[in-house]
């Protein structure tokens, strides 16, 4: 039984999506590949703006992130942190919107807080990091 838990946690699948309303709107669900991964639970495109929710992993004191993308930009239009150092988060906040999405992960990705290896900018990172797939 065991050998079945960890093959099931290894085995990873591809982001799968569903087109609603005639294919203006789609959705796709993300499996967590790792113990730091957030997990995206709302990805819905609509009207030129990509929308992602993610519950944070355990470790960082955020709970959620909540970004919306210009897809046809592909700058952040909104971002939102949900619970952690509201300032910090907030600043962070204000400062990613209208960022190019691959510079808020090059800037993000892999910040460590205190002796942990992640991070609230870390979980950020990560959730823009799954429209790249």
């Amino acid at each position: 039984m065991i050998q079945i838990l960890i093959a099931m946690a290894l085995f990873t699948l591809n982001p799968a999506s569903e087109a609603e309303n005639s294919g203006s709107v789609s959705e796709q669900k993300y499996v967590v590949k790792d113990e730091y991964q957030p997990t995206v639970y709302y990805d819905k495109t609509e009207g030129g703006v990509r929308t992602l929710k993610a519950k944070t992993c355990k470790g960082v004191c955020s709970q959620e992130i909540h970004i919306s993308i210009d897809t046809k930009t592909d700058t952040v239009k909104e971002a939102q942190v949900i619970g952690g150092c509201p300032g910090n988060l907030l600043g962070i906040s204000k400062i990613i919107v209208g960022m190019k999405v691959d510079d808020v992960i090059s800037k993000f990705e892999g910040t460590p807080c205190g002796n942990r290896p992640i991070s609230c900018p870390d979980q950020i990172a990560r959730v823009l990091k799954t429209t790249r797939r």
